[in-house]
Parts: C-alpha cells; structure tokens; sequence
C-alpha cells in the first residue's frame, strides 16, 4: 500500500524532469556583459553603455549581428551614413561617401557548438539598467547534429579565437583553446 502513494508523490517530481526544462551548461558574468549556454541555446548579453546611458538611435540602427561560416560576429556598420543623411533627408550617393572606422567588432569568435544560425535573434535592450546587444543563438538538435562531424567542446560556446572589441577572451565555458597548435608546432612548444 505505501508503494502507490510513494509513486502519486513522485510521479509529479519525476514529470517535471522530463519536461525538458534547458540544463545550464556553463554561465557567466563579466565587465562587459553576461552569458548563458544551455542544451537548447546560446544567450549572450553585451553591454554597449553605463548604468542609466541612453544610447542614439545612430547606433542601434549601425549595430548588425550575424553568424556565417561557424562565426559570430556582432560589429557597427557605419556605411549606411555614407549614402543617406538623415539630418537633411538627401540620399547623399558617392558625394558623401567616405571611409568611417566604426572599430573592432563587439564580438567576433568561431563557435565551438552547432547552431541553428537561421534564427539567430538579437536586439538592443536595456539589461541591468544599461544598454545591452542581447543574442540568442538556438543549438541544432541532436537529430540535425546526426551524421555531422563533432564540432567542439558541449562545455564552451567559442573557441580560442573569441575576441571582443578586439581583445582576446580566453574563459572557461565560453572559449577553450585547440587541443592542437595550429601553426605545426608540438603540444606543449612555444
């Protein structure tokens, strides 16, 4: 008799398990903004501003984030100034076209996970009371991983070549060396 009752008392625990809630691979939090790498996605949260900073709409609208060739990359592109003013309201053409250096990109890195790049989602939103670029990058499901080569390590979301704002990012759960020099030289070499 009290097997019954045990399993009406686990039953709802043993139910919640199989829901399929995201298990949290590797998270974090850093100067310049957060992370959240789950079995399902990859939430990136960079912070573009300080606390209570409103940022112009000229750099919502130059911010582009996109994933390409196993690359994420998250960067402002200024050349939509180079055709149209909006002060006067003139498509400006070749005349005021010029070479405007927006800078490194905000994030630029190999993923060391299979994505799902087709519905790569971003935006700019205020995250902590301050501006962030906020990407949420869904995995690829075992079933399309299937037949494909493994690509990385399930612990970390990049690898050694993150950069962001053009300084190299080596943290754990978010980018691990090769285990392989790439230049030929033996483990271990300088």
């Amino acid at each position: 008799m009290l097997f019954p009752a045990l399993l009406l008392v686990l039953l709802p625990a043993c139910g919640a398990l199989s829901l399929g809630a995201p298990v949290v691979l590797s998270k974090g939090t850093q100067p310049w903004g957060r992370w959240e790498h789950t079995d399902e996605q990859i939430a990136i949260h960079i912070y573009l501003g300080d606390e209570g900073e409103e940022l112009g709409k000229d750099v919502n609208r130059a911010l582009c984030c996109e994933v390409a060739e196993g690359f994420l990359c998250a960067y402002e592109d200024r050349s939509y100034d180079a055709f149209y003013d909006d002060d006067s309201g003139v498509w400006g053409g070749e005349d005021t076209a010029g070479e405007t250096v927006a800078g490194p990109p905000l994030i630029f890195g190999r993923l060391a996970q299979v994505v799902e790049s087709r519905y790569l989602v971003w935006d700019v939103e205020e995250r902590e009371g301050r501006p962030a670029l906020c990407i949420v990058l869904p995995k690829a499901t075992a079933q399309q991983v299937r037949g494909m080569a493994e690509q990385g390590n399930d612990n970390a979301i990049f690898d050694e070549t993150l950069h962001m704002s053009g300084e190299q990012i080596l943290l754990p759960g978010l980018s691990v060396k090769l285990s392989m020099p790439t230049d030929g030289a033996k483990p271990g070499e300088a």
